[in-house]
């Protein structure tokens, strides 16, 4: 794959240290390797929430902040999330909103599609101030904030995730085999979902 066609305002130097990166997460996910493995700026970002689109097997959660774009909007991601859902029908992504969406995300145009062609294969939802709150008290990290996302393996169990330890610089901890991770971070999901609104 050629990155440099889905970061077009990038040097040859940084498409060659993306290049690197996205090598390193094609061996972490092939061979299942349960190393936590750092990721920092909006371009690792993107490598890695494609690679949990493509190596997850039906199910994937997510807690975003608005989908402002910045990740959510580049062509990579988009292709990946489109064809995880593509896959098959009971594939589901279902996205929990720390904010109001940005109504002009094209991960969100892309899921309101979907959603329309098949509504139990998209689930989208917007946390209450008291589920936020309610979610912080289990943060220790500095920001007092975090995003995350979890993808499913063959059998069905929650076992790679992206999990944003600041949320501004994007800056996170990811690992392609921790379901005892995963499972901490879906019980937290699920306090996020308890009273969250359809949107």
């Amino acid at each position: 794959m050629n990155l440099a066609e889905f970061f077009p305002d990038l040097d040859p130097a940084k498409i060659a240290e993306l290049t690197d990166y996205n090598k390193d997460l094609d061996v972490l996910a092939s061979k299942k390797i349960s190393i936590q493995f750092n990721n920092k700026g909006k371009d690792h970002a993107i490598l890695v929430m494609s690679k949990i689109f493509s190596c997850s097997h039906k199910n994937v959660k997510i807690f975003a902040r608005d989908f402002n774009g910045e990740i959510s909007d580049n062509r990579l991601y988009l292709n990946n999330l489109d064809a995880f859902l593509n896959k098959s029908k009971d594939n589901t992504v279902q996205v929990i909103f720390e904010k109001d969406p940005n109504p002009k995300s094209k991960a969100l145009e892309l899921l309101r599609n979907k959603k329309i062609k098949n509504p139990k294969q998209v689930i989208l939802k917007r946390a209450t101030e008291k589920q936020i709150e309610s979610f912080k008290t289990y943060l220790v990290n500095e920001e007092g904030m975090i995003n995350f996302t979890i993808g499913d393996n063959e059998s069905g169990v929650f076992d790679k995730y992206r999990c944003e330890t600041d949320t501004s610089k994007f800056i996170a901890v990811l690992n392609f085999d921790d379901q005892k991770f995963c499972a901490t971070l879906n019980k937290l999901y699920k306090i996020l979902e308890t009273d969250s609104i359809p949107i």
